[in-house]
């Protein structure tokens, strides 16, 4: 359950749940840890941090940039970001997470720059 809080605090708070596998894949990868996110588990987390009022789950329509029309999607919020970000201020984790998405974001950025 820390990771996806880990994650949503990355998002600002918000994330869809048919993009939260690949965003915990990220973060997995950058842990090094080869962990199978499953649908059940994953439900199963959601429903906890519902019940403790961690997180808003609210289904929504959404478009897609590779299909057209719309889809059902499943909006999830942390109640609290502030709370979230307090809660996390120490922790490595996040913290290395962020450093190394940053400094991608910013080589990807340079390269682009050069071609």
């Amino acid at each position: 359950m820390a990771d996806l809080i880990r994650v949503l605090v990355v998002y600002k708070g918000v994330c869809w749940r048919s993009e939260l596998f690949m965003d915990l894949a990220k973060l997995y990868e950058f842990l090094s840890r080869a962990e199978t996110i499953d649908s059940h588990s994953l439900d199963t987390a959601l429903s906890e941090l519902k019940s403790k009022e961690i997180i808003s789950l609210e289904d929504r329509m959404r478009g897609s940039i590779f299909d057209e029309g719309t889809f059902t999607d499943q909006l999830i919020q942390l109640m609290s970001l502030d709370d979230a970000r307090k809660a996390l201020e120490k922790d490595e984790i996040l913290h290395g997470y962020l450093s190394e998405r940053s400094r991608r974001i910013l080589d990807a950025m340079r390269t682009r720059k050069r071609e």
